[in-house]
């Protein structure tokens, strides 16, 4: 995924990540999961004021056996994708 607008229509809220322990950047959009790591998109944050566009990086987060199931057992295991709200 390389944009917003390809995640999932489904808003999370980014204490569903933090109690697993995970660190989600206060500018995350949203996230997907695929192979056991946690991809979390995130605006592109910086001083140069350029075009109005957004750009966006995304956070590889691995995850363990434990956090995998509890994102399986809440539903938030996919690969389509959650919007962060």
């Amino acid at each position: 995924m390389s944009a917003p607008d390809e995640l999932g229509d489904e808003f999370v809220s980014k204490k569903v990540l933090q109690a697993l322990g995970i660190d989600v950047p206060e500018d995350a959009l949203g996230f997907y999961v695929k192979d056991k790591t946690l991809y979390i998109e995130a605006m592109q944050t910086g001083d140069d004021p350029g075009p109005l566009m957004i750009m966006v990086d995304t956070v590889e987060v691995p995850l363990s056996d434990e956090q995998v199931q509890r994102l399986k057992d809440g539903g938030f295991y996919s690969s389509k994708g959650f919007r962060l709200g």
